[in-house]
């Protein structure tokens, strides 16, 4: 008797110690509130509106610029459309040397010029802001590779500074204002008793080179070759490096 009384007494036991055990969490984990519950609400909602990729678009989005007002369609500024006066074009100097004809040569005649300035291997700068050059001379370039041709170089833009700037100088196209280049090119005489030609003084003083190819027709070669030989032996300017 005693014995089946003590069985289920102990059956009950570990019925509510197994009861125990499956409550147990299900108790552990708090009930929210009803304060809670809106305010996690509230978060999810904020995120549904405005998601961080969208912000960061909106935030980079750059603001619309207004269409000038003569761009637009129908428009009536015709402000675009004025036309700018353009600068006054000056002739070329070769046009202002008269000439006379024989046959299919041209001859010009000496003018006046006024030189601005002398650029590098010695090309004139006159008043028609036109480069031109001494006709028969190569005069050395301050770009020169040789180290003699860049100190005479220098030399020869100097000397034809003081003889030319300042002075009145004739210029003679000869018998073509212009090379087989299109390039300017003329003699360059000094309005003394001899009327002194630069290219002679170039050669005298060892500051260029004879060029026979751009040589006018009536030439005096002879003489000019025997400037540019003495210049050589006497080792003058371009000629004084000795090898």
């Amino acid at each position: 008797m005693y014995q089946y009384i003590l069985c289920a007494v102990l059956s009950v036991s570990a019925m509510s110690i197994g009861a125990q055990q499956l409550i147990s969490p299900v108790l552990a984990t708090p009930v929210p509130t009803k304060q809670a519950v809106s305010t996690q609400q509230q978060m999810a909602t904020s995120h549904q509106m405005v998601k961080p990729e969208t912000a960061m678009i909106q935030r980079n989005k750059p603001f619309p610029r207004p269409t000038p007002s003569h761009l637009l369609v129908g428009s009536s500024d015709l402000s675009l459309t004025r036309t700018v006066p353009l600068a006054r074009v000056t002739s070329s100097i070769a046009e202002m040397a008269p000439y006379t004809t024989a046959g299919k040569t041209r001859m010009y005649q000496p003018i006046d010029v006024e030189v601005l300035d002398v650029m590098d291997r010695g090309e004139i700068l006159v008043q028609t802001k036109e480069q031109v050059r001494i006709r028969g001379a190569r005069v050395p370039s301050e770009k020169a590779t040789r180290r003699v041709d860049v100190i005479y170089a220098r030399e020869a833009n100097d000397w034809l500074k003081k003889q030319l700037i300042g002075k009145k100088v004739i210029l003679d196209f000869v018998d073509a204002p212009r090379d087989r280049y299109g390039a300017l090119h003329g003699r360059f005489l000094l309005p003394d008793e001899k009327n002194a030609d630069i290219l002679q003084g170039l050669l005298t003083n060892g500051l260029a080179r004879l060029n026979e190819e751009d040589l006018w027709e009536s030439a005096p070669v002879k003489e000019l070759k025997a400037l540019e030989d003495k210049a050589r032996r006497e080792y003058k300017g371009v000629w004084s490096e000795r090898e």
